[in-house]
């Protein structure tokens, strides 16, 4: 019986093959053109033109080939053909349909061409495809998917393989007149290796970009393994890489040249993504740029939970250099190392932990911000580590600034807590260091549009002296010109916006030969009036303290001064500040004053006020007075000359008055008294001119 039912099956395949061979020897599928045309005309509205003999074949494959094929465009638009190719095959072997099994071999299409439309009223030139699609439908919903179970199961094939895909010189041709844009996509090239259910697949896919309006040219390459569970909703991509060359004149970047590669996967179901080992080498060069070549190379694994959206990068590496001669040193390398992590659900982002390097200096810190999407808010920890500013600069091709201490700008740090918003930022637990000397304390700013500046400040001391330029071997002469009152005006509208509140304090400074000790200093300014006061300092023994204010306001601006230094030693003081001991003593000076204008000259021109100066149980360096009235009276009385003594004069008290009236300095009550001398004075000055008239008295006591 089996023997039998074998036979029987044999004669009927047989019979079916020599059928198959007959049909194929005399059907030819050439004189069906006309039909198919007219079915396509009836399903689009548009002409199919069948140019080159179709052929087909029936065992054991069953397939068909086309030569050249073209659909007609959309009326009211190009002539030329909305999509055409110039070859194409498909083939399904025979005998493996009877087991359910569907075997295609390698798909082929050339020459593809597609060219999408839209007019500047936007009309495309498939609307008319959609509506006779919808139509036909009968309805705007979707087809409903087929039914499990029972007859559509036993429809379904057990099996799907696919010789593998090529598509070749295909082209994209892209026109939108509403928004002016063009691009051209040519030499378009889609090839995979054989396509099996539950198997990955190898596909290659590249082509060229053409675009006019933006003006980009370019070559994209990419290549990968594709691994598509469809019943678990998941796709894996393998040995990705891709390769793109961009260049053109609306290009912002200029040239680009980049290559990615990686492994990802993405779990379709629960919307997440994942790519791991990812690295990217991209390059960018053009007349654009404000440089003329940029190197970047990042590595990183990345997830992304579309749902939850919540997005990271781990294992983040960032390198970059920057090339440009116009660059410090022509060469700028930067290296970040750390993660990234977003909650946009949260409204969260984070960089926790990273390290940002450049020419030699090292970043690190904690960033994260919140509120992402109302209102973003920044808060961490940032710190420099201790690094080299001259080497620094030398690496950027910079001269160091000249000093006169060659040890200094060796050594700098910082650290800071961090937290800003959209309308204030503000620095706390800052310590910056600066070789030897430590400033820390506190500042913010608030209204970026009109800033309002506040700080407290405590420097622990510096020697300003050792950071400025070295003295002159020769000193230059000052010309009349240089004599002159500078001409250079206040910057009003500057000191009119400024809005501080700010408290300095410094343990020791020293400035210009002057050591101070105790330092304090607040300033306030706001609409236009700025207050340096209180002013206050330790020096030489005594005090100083100090209110400067200074009214902005008006046109012209008006200055105050109330100074005062009390129980001053000169002479350590002159030896710092002039090198020089011509006074000692015990020094008092007291200055009330005002001015207007906003050049030098003009504030010299309107200074009114009032200086006190005082100096007790001083001496004057230098010569002995009392000596030399001794030494001409023994030379009268033909006596030996007197033993000498100091070469200084003493005196018990000296002290004027200066009053200043609109530019001019008067003083009518110098008074010095000495053991044997009595020193009277008055006169004045022309400050503008600089022009001094001064009558000094010397009178001996009677003594």
């Amino acid at each position: 019986m089996i023997k039998r039912i074998a036979l029987v099956f044999g004669i009927l395949i047989a019979l079916l093959i020599a059928a198959l061979v007959l049909i194929s020897l005399l059907f030819n599928p050439n004189d069906y053109k006309d039909k198919i045309a007219e079915l396509a005309r009836d399903a689009t509205g548009r002409e199919l033109r069948i140019i080159d003999d179709m052929r087909l074949s029936l065992f054991p494959w069953i397939g068909v080939e086309f030569g050249r094929v073209e659909l007609a465009n959309s009326a009211g638009f190009d002539a030329r053909p909305f999509s055409r190719f110039t070859a194409a095959k498909v083939k399904v072997r025979l005998l493996p349909l009877f087991q359910r099994r569907i075997e295609i071999d390698t798909v082929t299409l050339h020459g593809f061409e597609l060219a999408l439309e839209t007019a500047a009223d936007g009309r495309t030139n498939w609307d008319d495809l959609a509506a006779r699609g919808a139509a036909q439908n009968g309805t705007n919903e979707p087809p409903a998917p087929p039914a499990s179970g029972g007859e559509a199961a036993l429809a379904l094939p057990a099996a799907l393989s696919i010789g593998g895909l090529d598509v070749r010189d295909g082209a994209l041709h892209w026109r939108d007149d509403a928004a002016g844009t063009q691009a051209d996509i040519t030499g378009l090239r889609l090839t995979s290796d054989r396509i099996e259910t539950g198997k990955p697949i190898d596909l290659e896919l590249g082509f060229d970009l053409h675009g006019a309006r933006p003006a980009i040219d370019g070559r994209l390459e990419l290549a990968l393994r594709l691994d598509a569970d469809l019943t678990q909703q998941s796709v894996r991509a393998q040995n990705l890489r891709l390769d793109a060359r961009l260049a053109g004149a609306d290009l912002p970047l200029g040239k680009i040249e980049m290559k990615l590669q990686g492994d990802a996967e993405a779990d379709l179901q629960a919307q997440r993504l994942r790519a791991g080992d990812l690295k990217l080498e991209a390059t960018l060069t053009g007349a654009d740029l404000p440089l003329d070549k940029l190197e970047l190379k990042l590595q990183a694994d990345a997830a992304a939970d579309l749902v939850g959206q919540i997005y990271q990068l781990d294992k983040l590496r960032l390198t970059a250099a920057l090339n440009g001669a116009k660059l410090p040193g022509k060469r700028i390398a930067v290296d970040y190392q750390g993660r990234v992590a977003a909650d946009l659900g949260k409204q969260t982002a984070e960089l926790p932990d990273f390290a940002l390097a450049a020419q030699g200096v090292t970043l690190r810190g904690t960033l994260r911000a919140t509120r992402l999407l109302e209102a973003p808010t920044i808060a961490g920890h940032l710190e420099i580590e201790a690094f080299n500013p001259r080497e620094l600069l030398k690496t950027l091709a910079v001269d160091a600034p000249e000093t006169a201490d060659a040890s200094v700008l060796t050594r700098a740090a910082m650290g800071l807590d961090l937290e800003a918003d959209g309308e204030r930022a503000a620095v706390t637990a800052l310590k910056l260091q600066l070789d030897d000397s430590t400033l820390t304390g506190t500042a913010s700013v608030r209204d970026f549009a009109a800033p309002a500046l506040a700080f407290d400040l405590a420097l622990d001391g510096i020697d300003l002296d050792r950071y400025l330029p070295p003295p002159r071997a020769e000193p230059v002469a000052a010309t009349p010109a240089a004599a002159a009152p500078a001409a250079a005006q206040l910057p009003l509208d500057t000191l009119r916006a400024l809005d501080i509140d700010g408290h300095l304090r410094a343990g020791r400074l020293r400035v210009s030969g002057l050591s101070l000790a105790d330092l304090r200093a607040t300033v306030r300014a706001r609409d236009g009036l700025i207050a340096l006061a209180p002013l206050g300092a330790s020096l030489y023994g005594g005090h100083y303290a100090g209110n400067i204010r200074l009214d902005a306001r008006g046109a012209t601006p008006a200055f105050s001064f109330n100074e005062s230094l009390t129980g001053i030693q000169a002479g350590p003081l002159l030896k710092d500040l002039l090198d020089n001991e011509t006074f000692s003593g015990t020094a008092d000076f007291a200055l009330e004053a005002t001015a207007s204008g906003d050049t030098e000259a003009a504030l010299l021109g309107s200074l009114n006020g009032t200086a006190r100066f005082r100096l007790r149980d001083g001496a004057v360096k230098g010569f002995n007075a009392a000596q030399l009235i001794r030494e001409a009276k023994a030379k009268f009385e033909g006596r030996p000359a007197p033993s000498p003594s100091a070469n200084q004069t003493d005196f018990s008290d000296l002290g004027a008055t200066l009053r200043f009236d609109s530019g001019i300095a008067r003083n009518d009550d110098l008074q010095a008294n000495s053991p044997y001398l009595r020193v009277s004075g008055k006169g004045e000055a022309k400050l503008l001119e600089r022009q001094l008239d001064y009558r000094l008295r010397v009178k001996l006591v009677g003594s």
